[in-house]
This record gives structure tokens, C-alpha cells and sequence, in this order.
């Protein structure tokens, strides 16, 4: 009896074998239920891909149909009689004859200064008789249009029509999470839906759907993200792998237990030991949250602040952060040369990968080529670094804006507690030159050569001399600023160019050696759009001359006053849709056949266009354009909040008889001869004045008045004029 019950108990399998068998079955199982997944993925992948490219193909049929149409409609003009009438005029006529589309009829002997440059460059090729497809023009913050043409007996027809009504319908199609792109010419004109489209980083952990068509001249590219696997899908692999892990957890305790042993017969048998309580564990010690960033952080021009790597390091968490909300896969990272920027760079990259998005990290280069691959590429999320004095100012852009103050609230909320950030060196990439080039190239056309002289910084000055050079421009450098004006006469230049660190600010010498004030670069840039866009918002800061908004409204434009503030002018240019903004610093934001951001490089292209057009040398044409007698810039440093209460006294209690207020920055006061303003700089803590007179008497005039109501609320203010 003995021996036969052992052998039974042998031959039994033990119970860790079982167990093992068993985890290995549901292992097993649990990877062909992966695999099951996986492929339901794929196949959605791969349905979401075929209705990605049958969306793109069919809108890009549409499109072409559309352009084929506005061929036709071309083809059946000449006959009517108020076309032939037209041609017979001596001037260009416009005629709205299509609903979204605008008919304009140039005759040969008419004079074509009014028509921009895209409709100048179409006309030469219609009639050299090479002719060109249809053909969609980007309008800035304005949805695109077509443009066609058709050379006939007597001169040209040339129609634009409107894409918006196109535009909402995609809207509406566009699949949730989506983004479709129209490209011409290896550009990009339009964009709708989110930014979550880039090529080899994955959304949510899916690969984006993609589909490209292209039709004629025209392609249409839609990402778009796969449909989530169905509920059943999910129920098979979670089951399993639920089960698995806790036959992991209950495996180790069965295979460590003991068996039980009987109790000995004999008599005495020693007490059971005492089981030991483990020691209570140790409080956490509390977690240490820092305050949001001090306001002064985020004032005035970008984000600025020291070179704190957990300053640094909070604020590209919280920036990541933000984006993140706005579903952007990755942030585009970039800088100017200046000394310190990689650890800058470095500090901000490491809270970004605290948040789990990447980073394209570009080599230093000019803000506005920054700015130019966030509209046309695949990322619009991104940060400029570069040095401003003893700080650091960072630009930040989401969905290819300038965030607004709600989104820099939400920031600095953000931007509350400490981040155990890991710093990673990137490798850079460098920056999109070519298709910037490509694009400046394709929209400005000189009509003869001109000559110029430039200063740039080093890390600007080989993109700026091979951007002039490819319009037709010897460029001559000036090694200094100072230089630039002695260049210019030495040279016989038509015209100097000054760029400064960034690349977003413009100045300029004319052919006489004398520095053109930017106000008036801004008089002759407002004068030529408007000569096409009449009616259009031309937008100017508070130190500007008011010979600029008196130009303006004689052209025909509305002229918008602003504070002198980049981040303020920018969004207001945005929200009014106008086609031109600019600052007295030097900044233009262009809006009319480009982006509308500060764009240093474009805004002396289209001067460039202007003057190239003109018989006399730019010393007349600048000649033409009055300011009258005014100051230079003046600054006064104020201490603390002594100058922002000095400013709010100057408006409650200055008298100025006769003078017509604006507070939108500061105090600006115009009167019939002159006018002056005085605002403060928060940043610097810095009172900024200027003022200007019909002549020297009247700025005297208004100089006296402002001194007598600045001391008046500030007796003890030591006064530079």
C-alpha cells in the first residue's frame, strides 16, 4: 500500500509544470491576439488610405475642372460687346461679371502699373505667345485665387476668381484630424485642417493616411488619421494580456509556497514564531511647486527671460504643452548665431521631451526662413531663440500665428512647477533655403536691373546677396552699418539695404547716401498695393509720421492705428484681414502674395519691385513722399512702475488745446501743424517720445507743449529735448 500510493503521487505532474504550461498557452494566445489586432489596423490603414487618395483625386479634378471653365469663359469673351468697348480704351477696366470673380480687360496701349506682378508676368507671356496654364496665387492670410488669361485682338483678358467658396467645402469634407495642402510649382498655397500631418512621426501612435493627386498644374495632398480599431477588436488581446499579467503576479507566490506539514505527535511541541510586522514606509516628502513665470517674462516682443536652464526648461514644458492641446506632433526649434544658443536651445528641448513631443531642430538661420518653413511645410508649431542684450527673447508661434493673450495666459499657467528635465543635443537640419528662394523668386519680378549695396549680419548676409543676385541685382557689401551710406555714393548705388540680426527688420539708404526713415518706406510700400487693392486696411504703429495715414486715406485705404508692439500689430493684421501692416522699428508685415509675418528679406524685395519700375533714382522717388520736420526717437529711463503712472497721469490730467488723443499706446496727441506721442517701453522700463511739425516752428510748438504737461504731472523728469 505504501509504495503504490508514492508512485501515484510521482506520477502525478507537479504543480509549477502546470502553472508554466498554462503561461505559456496564454502567452501564445495573447500573441495571436496581437497579431489579430494588428491586422485590423492594417486594414483600416489601408481603407483610410484609399479614401485619402480618392478625396485627393477628386478635389483636384475639381480644381481643374474649375480653371478649365474659367478657360472657357475666356474663350467666349472676345465677342461681347463691352469687352470690345473696353479694349478700345486707353486704360485697364475691371468688370465683376462672375460671382467669387473679377474680369480685367488691358489693352495693349494701356499703361499696366496697376496691375500686380503675377497679372504683369502672365501678361508678357501671353503676348510672347508662350501662353500658361491656370495658375492659383497665394493672397496671404486670404483664402487663393485662379488666375487665367487669354491674349485677343487688341490686348489681354485676365480673370481672378475667388477659391473661398472651394476652400469651405473642403472644410466641411475634411475628415476629423485632418489636413489637405495645395501645392503648385513645388509650393504651398493653401492649407486646411489641423497640423497633424508629418512625414515619419506618428499621431497617437498611428501612422497618418496619406493621399496625393495631381490634376493639370495643380496637386492636392490629405493626411488624415485611420478610424480607431472597433471595441471588439480590443476585447480578444485585453482579455488575454489581463489574464496573463495576473497569472504573473499569483505564479511566483504558488511556486514559493510551502507544503504543508503535519503537526508532530509528540508532546511540548515549540511555540510558532511571532510574524514581524514590516516597518511602516516614510512619508514623501511634499512635492516643491514653483510659481508660474514672473510676468515680465512675457512682455513685449517674444518671450524673454535669462539663461536659466530651469526657467528654460519650464517654459518649453509649458510651450510643448500648449501645443499639444493644438495636436501638433512635434515643435520646430530654431536660432540665430548668437554665442550660448545651443545651451539655450538645449534647456528648452529638454522640457519639450518632458511632454513626449519631438523636435526638428534647424541650423542657426534668419527668423523669417524659420517662419517661411512653418507656413509651407508640415510643422506650424515652433521656437526662435536669439540674444537680446543680457536675455534671451524666444518667438514663439503656434498654428503659424504669434499666439494671442489668451494663449500666453494659459502659458504662464502652464508654466506653474519644477520639470526634471533631460537635455538632448540635436543634430540640426538645415534650414529650408531653396524653397524660400524658389518662392521669393517665382513672386518678384524686377523690370530691370538694379544695383545695390548691403550690410547683413554674417549668419544673413550669403542668403540676402544670393536672393538680390537671383533678381537680377549687383550686390555690392558694405562690411559696416556705418559704411553703408559711403558704399552707396562711392558706388553709385541705386540703393542700400540694411537687415539686422533677425532678419525681420528693414532699412534703407537712397541713391544719395541719406537714410530713408521707415515710416516713409512704408508710405511708398502702402502706395503701390493700394494702387490694386483700393479700400484695403493699411495697419501703422503710434511713432509713425501722420503723412502716412494721410497718404493712405488719399489712396483710397483705411488707416489703422496700433500700439507699437510686433505681437499687437501681427494679430491685429490677422484679425482685420489687411494686406499691410508696418512699424516705425523697421518691421513690415506683408500680406498681399506673401505670409504677413515680419519678413525683412521680402519687404526689400517688393521695394526693389517698386523702384525698379520707376524712371527717377529713389533719392526722387523718396524726395516725393513729405513727413515734415520731426525728432528722432527719444528715449528717458524711467525707474520701476514710475513710468507707466507717469503715462496714465499725462492722460488723466495733460491739457492739450487743440489736439485730438489716441490712447491705444501711451498718449499720441495729432494737431492741425504736428502731432506727438510718448509710451512706455515696459520691457527697458523706458519712456519713448517723437514728435513731428508741418515745420520747424510747429514742432517747436508741439515740443513746448508736451515738456510743459510732462513736467506738470513730473516735475523732477530730466527731459532729452
Amino acid at each position: 500500500m505504501f509504495n503504490s500510493k508514492a508512485d501515484g503521487a510521482d506520477a502525478r505532474p507537479s504543480r509549477p509544470f502546470v502553472l508554466f504550461a498554462l503561461l505559456v498557452g496564454l502567452a501564445l494566445a495573447a500573441v495571436q491576439a496581437v497579431y489579430f489586432h494588428q491586422q485590423i489596423q492594417q486594414r483600416q490603414w489601408q481603407t483610410a488610405q484609399a479614401d485619402a487618395q480618392g478625396l485627393a483625386r477628386e478635389w483636384a479634378r475639381d480644381l481643374w475642372n474649375r480653371a478649365q471653365r474659367l478657360e472657357d469663359r475666356l474663350t467666349r469673351l472676345p465677342g461681347e460687346v463691352p469687352v470690345q468697348r473696353a479694349l478700345a480704351q486707353a486704360q485697364v477696366s475691371d468688370a465683376d461679371w462672375f460671382r467669387d470673380g473679377r474680369l480685367r480687360i488691358v489693352p495693349d496701349i494701356a499703361a499696366t502699373d496697376a496691375l500686380s506682378f503675377t497679372e504683369q508676368d502672365l501678361l508678357q507671356r501671353l503676348h510672347e505667345g508662350s501662353g500658361r496654364a491656370p495658375l492659383v496665387i497665394g493672397r496671404g492670410g486670404e483664402s487663393p485665387a485662379l488666375l487665367a488669361g487669354r491674349a485677343v485682338s487688341g490686348g489681354a483678358l485676365i480673370i481672378q476668381q475667388d477659391l473661398s467658396p472651394w476652400m469651405r467645402q473642403l472644410d466641411q469634407r475634411l475628415p476629423r484630424g485632418g489636413q489637405v495642402r495645395l501645392i503648385q510649382d513645388d509650393v504651398t498655397l493653401a492649407r486646411r485642417g489641423q497640423s497633424a500631418s508629418l512625414h515619419g512621426i506618428a499621431l497617437h501612435g498611428t501612422n497618418m493616411a496619406s493621399g496625393e493627386a495631381t490634376q493639370g498644374t495643380f496637386t492636392v495632398r490629405l493626411d488624415m488619421p485611420p478610424p480607431p480599431p472597433p471595441l471588439s477588436a480590443w476585447i480578444l488581446p485585453g482579455g488575454l494580456g489581463l489574464g496573463l499579467i495576473l497569472l504573473s503576479l499569483v505564479l511566483p507566490r504558488l511556486m514559493t509556497r510551502r507544503p504543508e506539514q503535519p503537526e508532530p505527535m509528540t508532546q511540548g511541541s515549540a511555540p510558532k514564531p511571532q510574524r514581524r510586522e514590516p516597518a511602516p514606509p516614510k512619508p514623501a516628502a511634499p512635492a516643491v511647486t514653483q510659481p508660474p513665470l514672473p510676468d515680465d517674462v512675457f512682455s513685449g516682443d517674444g518671450l524673454v527671460l535669462k539663461a536659466d536652464p530651469e526657467l528654460l526648461a519650464r517654459l518649453g514644458s509649458a510651450f510643448a504643452a500648449l501645443a499639444r492641446d493644438r495636436h501638433a506632433p512635434a515643435l520646430c526649434l530654431a536660432s540665430d548665431d548668437s554665442e550660448g544658443a545651443d545651451a539655450v536651445l538645449d534647456a528648452l528641448r529638454g522640457g519639450i521631451l518632458v511632454e513626449g513631443l519631438k523636435t526638428r531642430d534647424q541650423a542657426p538661420c534668419a527668423e523669417p526662413l524659420w517662419r517661411h518653413g512653418l507656413e509651407t511645410g508640415a510643422l506650424r508649431e515652433g521656437l526662435y531663440v536669439h540674444k537680446h542684450g543680457d536675455r534671451w527673447r524666444l518667438i514663439p508661434v503656434l498654428d503659424g500665428q504669434e499666439p494671442g493673450q489668451d494663449d500666453l495666459d494659459t502659458l504662464r499657467r502652464y508654466s506653474a512647477g519644477t520639470v526634471a528635465a533631460a537635455s538632448r543635443r540635436a543634430d540640426p537640419e538645415p534650414a529650408p533655403f531653396d524653397a524660400y528662394r524658389r518662392q521669393l523668386h517665382d513672386d518678384i519680378v524686377l523690370a530691370r536691373p538694379l544695383r545695390l549695396a548691403l550690410h547683413a549680419p554674417a549668419l544673413l548676409a550669403p542668403l540676402a546677396h544670393a536672393l538680390f543676385d537671383g533678381l537680377g541685382c549687383a550686390v555690392v557689401p558694405a562690411k559696416t552699418a556705418d559704411a553703408l551710406r559711403r558704399v552707396v555714393t562711392e558706388q553709385n548705388a541705386d540703393v542700400g539695404i540694411l537687415l539686422d540680426q533677425r532678419g525681420n527688420t528693414l532699412a534703407l539708404v537712397d541713391h544719395q547716401g541719406e537714410e530713408v526713415a521707415s515710416d516713409r518706406v512704408l508710405m511708398l510700400l502702402a502706395r503701390d498695393l493700394l494702387s490694386r487693392h483700393p479700400g484695403a486696411d493699411v495697419l501703422f504703429d503710434v511713432k509713425c509720421s501722420r503723412a502716412l495715414p494721410s497718404l493712405i486715406r488719399k489712396q483710397g485705404g483705411r488707416p489703422v492705428l496700433c500700439a507699437a508692439d510686433p505681437r499687437h500689430i501681427a494679430a491685429e493684421r490677422l484679425r482685420l484681414g489687411a494686406p499691410l501692416a508696418g512699424e516705425w522699428s523697421g518691421r513690415v508685415f506683408c500680406a498681399d502674395r506673401w505670409f504677413g509675418f515680419a519678413d525683412g528679406f521680402y519687404a526689400a524685395a517688393r521695394v526693389l519691385e517698386i523702384l525698379s519700375m520707376q524712371e527717377s533714382d529713389s533719392a526722387t522717388v523718396f524726395a516725393g513722399l513729405v513727413t515734415g520736420r520731426s525728432t528722432p526717437l527719444l528715449r528717458l529711463p524711467v525707474p520701476g512702475d514710475q513710468g507707466r503712472a507717469l503715462v496714465s497721469a499725462l492722460r488723466a490730467d495733460g491739457r492739450f488745446p487743440g489736439g485730438r488723443a489716441a490712447t491705444v499706446d501711451g498718449l499720441r496727441v495729432e494737431f492741425p501743424d504736428g502731432w506727438g506721442v510718448v509710451r512706455l517701453c515696459p520691457l527697458q522700463s523706458v519712456l519713448e517720445m517723437r514728435f513731428e511739425g508741418r515745420d520747424t516752428a510747429a514742432l517747436e510748438r508741439v515740443k513746448d507743449l508736451f515738456r510743459d504737461q510732462l513736467r506738470a504731472v513730473s516735475p523732477d523728469l530730466a527731459l532729452p529735448f
